[in-house]
């Protein structure tokens, strides 16, 4: 039985059984003394049945509102009218039999009926401001964006918009990426505005898509879970669900904060802050004409979730530009004039110089000074590989750590696990035996000279470290990938044969010591280097200040 039938039968019910006890104290009060069955109708009670009753009701409207929290007053205004009535029914009570429990009916019936009333008028009243102060703000962004379409060049232009959602650091670190390449590009930092869309959207929400995200990851069934909710998510049913919701929660602080900064473009690395915008240009042609948007994947596949329909698409892959494509052709979502540019995902543009030096005739000397500052020897001085372990969650690297020091083959450990002290400590009482050496950092800045210590990197297939990772021909051994995209990310380079995954860690000391025999190393490093984009950031950069990110200038396709 659905909710709204079940809450509405607990109210009849409720209801009726009330009128019966009322009839049957007035009617056989000798058979209720008989049997010594007492009814409480004092105050107390009356006050019971009207927070049970108000609570039904209040249950009933959040069911049938769109948004469960207008529930709240019509429960209060209920509990407040229904208490009023039980007062006034012990103040002055009705005559005896059936005038009794019409009236009864009818006070109870008065009171249900009003408070509906002035729940509904409260809901009318809220919509009515909403929409007054929606269509306020989307006026005014109408005008910005007709000006800043019309103005002359001398007309100062307003910022480049980077907007991410801090979920996970890919998308943050893919938007300082954009920003790194825009500078170098030699514009003003003033002319670059990052923004979190987690600041602008209500606590619960922010609270669930960030903390609750985090603690499931930490777990093997939230893990599973997420996969789930992750493949539900790639139908267009329950993207229509998390879509409406989202726009009802989150637009009007996006549809302020827009208006404020008067963005000339938006660059959005992740798909909320997309979805949020291209609502808002739904409504407003002027929008669509004057405030371009593009969208930047930061994960190999595309999930249905990202497709939005904006001006441009930044993919990462040929297979990705194909599903879009797929997309487009068959509608969806009002895609077919999104430009689409295979630009890689975008890295810090010191991966760019980093993916020359590795090239370059003295590659052996500058990977020499990268070891140096890491705490480890030439490779002339000690040529054992160096093996490069990533990661932030303790016991992961904790128990990585142990499997790899089970290594046959001598190698160098390089482990960096972030901002953890603890584990640290806890990682440097582990004994190493006398074949092997390890250096352990904490926080490191400078990940491009920490890749290039590598031959090899032991992580997690985040998009944006197999990015970095392959810009410099970095081969990887993946930990036990997330169900969805870390997944999904894993099978790309597993079908290229520039990774091997594990799913049981005691597997992980024979898995390296396998690479590490004969030529799998540098077959699995060329692989990787094949699907390496060290300039992705700068192509992104590019569009945006040649302005090609319109559909009727649409970037060639690289």
């Amino acid at each position: 039985m659905r909710a709204l039938e079940f809450a509405l039968t607990v109210f009849l019910s409720l209801m009726a059984a009330a009128l019966l006890i009322d009839s049957l104290t007035l009617r056989h009060p000798a058979l209720l003394e008989k049997l010594d069955i007492h009814f409480d109708l004092s105050l107390d009670s009356s006050l019971l049945w009207s927070v049970v009753i108000s609570a039904v009701c209040g249950s009933v409207h959040a069911v049938t509102s769109t948004r469960a929290s207008e529930g709240v007053p019509l429960m209060v205004l209920l509990l407040v009218l229904h208490t009023a009535t039980y007062i006034y029914d012990a103040i002055e009570p009705p005559p005896l039999g059936k005038q009794r429990i019409l009236a009864f009916a009818w006070r109870h019936g008065a009171a249900t009926l009003l408070s509906l009333s002035l729940a509904f008028a409260y809901k009318i009243g809220r919509t009515v401001l909403k929409f007054t102060r929606w269509r306020r703000l989307l006026t005014r962004l109408e005008r910005q964006a007709a000006s800043g379409a019309e103005g002359s060049a001398s007309t100062s232009q307003g910022p480049v918009l980077l907007l991410y959602a801090n979920v996970g650091s890919g998308h943050k670190r893919a938007a300082e990426a954009v920003r790194g390449a825009l500078l170098k590009r030699g514009t003003s930092p003033s002319d670059i505005v990052m923004l979190d869309a987690m600041e602008l959207v209500p606590y619960g929400f922010r609270y669930v898509m960030q903390v609750c995200f985090q603690e499931l990851t930490q777990s093997l069934a939230g893990q599973h879970i997420l996969g789930f909710l992750y493949d539900a998510a790639d139908h267009g049913r329950a993207k229509a669900r998390f879509q409406r919701t989202v726009e009802d929660l989150c637009m009007l602080g996006m549809v302020e904060k827009v208006s404020e900064l008067k963005p000339s473009a938006i660059v959005c690395t992740h798909f909320l802050p997309a979805q949020l915008f291209s609502g808002i240009r739904a409504h407003s042609a002027a929008l669509r004409r004057g405030l371009p948007i593009a969208v930047v994947l930061t994960d190999l596949d595309l999930q249905y979730m990202w497709v939005h329909p904006v001006d441009h698409y930044f993919v990462p892959r040929d297979d990705a530009k194909r599903v879009l494509q797929a997309y487009q052709a068959s509608g969806t979502e009002h895609l077919s004039h999104s430009g689409v540019t295979v630009s890689g995902i975008p890295i810090m543009p010191e991966f760019s110089a980093a993916a020359e030096d590795s090239r370059a005739p003295n590659a052996r000397e500058t990977r020499a000074k990268c070891l140096g500052m890491f705490g480890l020897k030439p490779l002339d001085a000690d040529p054992r590989p160096v093996v490069l372990l990533v990661s932030s969650g303790k016991q992961l690297v904790l128990a990585a750590y142990r499997e790899l020091l089970s290594c046959v083959n001598p190698v160098r450990l390089l482990v960096v696990m972030g901002r953890q002290a603890d584990v640290r400590a806890e990682l440097e009482a582990i004994p190493v035996p006398p074949r092997h050496c390890s250096v352990v950092h904490g926080f490191v800045n400078d990940m491009p000279s920490l890749y290039r210590c590598a031959d090899l990197l032991v992580s997690k297939s985040g998009g944006l470290t197999i990015a970095e990772a392959a810009a410099v021909g970095l081969p990887m051994v993946i930990l036990d990938p997330i169900p969805g995209q870390e997944q999904r990310n894993a099978d790309v380079l597993l079908e290229a044969r520039a990774a091997v995954k594990i799913n049981d860690l005691p597997l992980l000391g024979a898995r390296v010591d396998d690479i590490l025999s004969g030529n799998k190393l540098a077959e699995m490093s060329t692989a990787i280097r094949g699907l390496g984009r060290p300039d992705a950031a700068f192509v992104v950069a590019d569009a945006v200040l040649q302005k090609k990110l319109r559909s009727e200038a649409k970037p060639k396709t690289e």
